[in-house]
């Protein structure tokens, strides 16, 4: 069974099915949520403009985002070699600025904590991601990095011991979550 990729945000249907806000910071929390929901999906040309800062994206990433811009997974836990872990959400290329956890803050946030050749595209929760290898022994593969584990120095653009690789590509790791026991 391959996960579906729900759209991040909510839609006006939901958005008036959960009533009104309460408050300044609910009403600029679903406004972001409506407008994120609205966003459209990446384009070849939104691609390019990645690769320009990344590199080369694997093609089953590429059509991954043109196709999604990011989501919730369904189901979305992924047995990793020590433990059953959590994918909460898959960056999205595209959002409205108001959006903080789009793919190329992610990227700037984590760029001193991740390897170098690792794009961060998902969170994993408690505070771990998935990275997307760029280049290396596995471009194209999905990591898993635990932030419990990471390099104590300013720079682990090369430390890997926190880091496992839990699919060949995008598309095996939608087939590999499954829902938790």
């Amino acid at each position: 069974m391959t996960a579906i990729i729900e759209p991040l945000g909510m839609s006006e249907q939901a958005a008036a099915a959960a009533g009104p806000p309460d408050g300044k910071r609910q009403r600029r929390f679903r406004q972001t949520m409506l407008d994120m929901y609205r966003t459209p999906l990446p384009t070849a040309a939104d691609i390019a403009r990645l690769e320009r800062d990344v590199g080369p994206l694997p093609a089953a990433y590429a059509a991954f985002l043109m196709r999604t811009n990011g989501g919730t997974p369904r189901p979305a836990t992924i047995v990793t070699r020590d433990n059953e872990r959590v994918v909460n959400v898959f960056f999205p290329l595209n959002h409205p600025p108001s959006f903080t956890q789009g793919l190329q803050a992610v990227r700037d946030l984590y760029a001193a904590r991740v390897p170098a050749h690792m794009l961060p595209i998902a969170s994993a929760g408690g505070g771990d991601l998935l990275l997307l290898g760029l280049a290396g022994a596995q471009p194209g593969a999905i990591h898993y990095w635990d932030h419990d584990l990471e390099c104590d120095d300013d720079d682990a653009a090369d430390y890997v011991d926190n880091v496992e690789c839990v699919a060949p590509s995008i598309d095996a790791l939608l087939t590999l979550l499954c829902e938790t026991e």
